[in-house]
């Protein structure tokens, strides 16, 4: 069985989804007044962000490096990561195949690689070249990690969002699933303090919200055992909460202290590292462009007292296709769209990550 099917397997609850755009900005503005959203500065943001793709696409075509290694194959841009106006880093599928399904009615992407590109837009160079690492067809990942020292405590906190290939539904609608996942730690600057008792990771909190085009899309919480999980290296488990309406989803894992309330001697302190993982998935109209906003959240504690946060905050933009229903196979192709029947339709395309900077 191919990768795919097994990935189809596994996911099948999940109503797999596609191919990841991640884009990281830091001088877009994102401000809310009174949580009100700006639909005009959202659609300046918008084409911002199209006028940097579109430059970005101009210096790899152009570029001679590229040009050999693309020559006579298929590829497809499957990630790409805005630094700031002047550093981009694209990914790309080359050298996939277009592989006829058993039935012979499809066709299934198989083969090739995904490279990276680093790209200097206001030298208009492409500056490097290379195979990357925890990216495939299926599925895209896009980490960010934060450090911040408490008074006695180093704090360490890890976030990434996963996404899949997207699914056709005979709802009419394309189904786009996205995993979080959070790890904290939380260590001593000096082993043999004793002034930072009750120390530790305190909570997760998450964050899902519609922003742009609300009426074409929403968000689904999955009710199945592999939703979400919480664990640590505590000797209690911990509790994960959610709670889900028609706009937002929010969680909150709170990690549990150690040991006893009776206990003197040895100071009860909270767990020193923490995790958690989160599925959701999205269901959005054909041929439409959504936005919403992703927000992780580590809150850690000294002296039993003092709190440190640190967060991760991404807002997501994407376009659907139109429907595949009436398209032939060369139209599929022309919209990144994978068409394997009877496992599935999928849809291969862009998606943004823009990583928010406070």
């Amino acid at each position: 069985m191919n990768s795919k099917r097994v990935l189809m397997l596994i996911l099948i609850g999940l109503a797999i989804s596609a191919v990841i755009f991640g884009i990281g900005i830091n001088r877009l503005d994102y401000s809310q007044e009174n949580n009100t959203v700006d639909i005009k500065s959202i659609e300046k943001q918008l084409d911002h962000l199209r006028n940097i793709q579109k430059d970005a696409d101009s210096v790899f075509m152009e570029d001679k490096k590229v040009r050999e290694l693309i020559n006579g194959k298929e590829y497809l841009k499957t990630l790409e990561i805005i630094h700031n106006e002047s550093y981009v880093e694209d990914f790309y599928w080359i050298g996939f195949q277009y592989k006829r399904s058993e039935d012979c009615k499809g066709y299934k992407m198989v083969g090739g690689k995904i490279y990276k590109f680093g790209i200097d837009l206001s030298n208009k160079t492409v500056l490097s070249v290379e195979e990357a690492e925890n990216q495939t067809p299926e599925m895209r990942e896009i980490k960010d990690e934060e450090f911040m020292d408490g008074a006695y405590t180093c704090i360490h906190s890890l976030a990434l969002i996963r996404s899949f290939a997207g699914l056709w539904h005979p709802l009419q609608r394309w189904v786009y699933p996205f995993k979080v996942e959070g790890n904290g730690e939380v260590r001593l600057k000096h082993k043999l303090s004793t002034n930072a008792q009750g120390w530790g990771c305190f909570k997760h909190h998450v964050m899902i919200e519609e922003i742009y085009n609300k009426e074409k899309f929403f968000l689904n919480e999955l009710d199945i055992p592999e939703n979400k999980k919480a664990w640590c290296n505590g000797d209690k488990l911990p509790r994960f909460e959610s709670r889900y309406d028609r706009e937002s989803i929010t969680c909150e894992v709170t990690y549990p202290r150690e040991g006893s309330v009776w206990e003197i001697i040895k100071p009860r302190n909270w767990p020193s590292d923490a995790n958690f993982s989160y599925w959701w998935d999205v269901w959005v109209k054909p041929n439409q462009t959504i936005m919403f906003d992703v927000a992780v959240k580590l809150e850690s504690i000294e002296n039993a007292r003092n709190t440190y946060e640190t967060t991760h905050d991404w807002r997501v933009v994407f376009t659907s296709p139109p429907s595949p229903d009436k398209m032939s196979l060369e139209e599929m192709k022309k919209y990144g769209i994978e068409y394997d029947p009877p496992y599935g339709t999928y849809a291969h395309n862009p998606i943004i990550i823009v990583k928010k900077e406070e």
